[in-house]
């Protein structure tokens, strides 16, 4: 939780200092260049968030972490070779 709050309180204060028509490299590129940082970073923070959640397409039920972690063991395959 405190990586979501540093990334947002980097987005809001990147954004405030962003001044495209600035002379300054740090308002005109700088923070332009923070925003689409922090941007990126929140999109990989939910993303990583999100691993692993959503709808199975082999039942079309929604995946659940406690129960996905031997969902792949039902003896079709694996490292020893049974199955097959």
């Amino acid at each position: 939780m405190k990586s979501l709050l540093f990334i947002l309180t980097g987005l809001v204060i990147s954004y405030h200092y962003t001044d495209l028509e600035a002379e300054s490299g740090v308002f005109s590129v700088v923070a332009p260049l923070g925003v689409v940082l922090f941007i990126i970073s929140f999109f990989c923070w939910l993303v990583l968030k999100m691993h692993g959640k959503g709808i199975d397409p082999r039942t079309g039920k929604m995946k659940n972490i406690s129960t996905q972690r031997f969902d792949d063991l039902d003896g079709s395959g694996g490292c020893d070779g049974a199955g097959e």
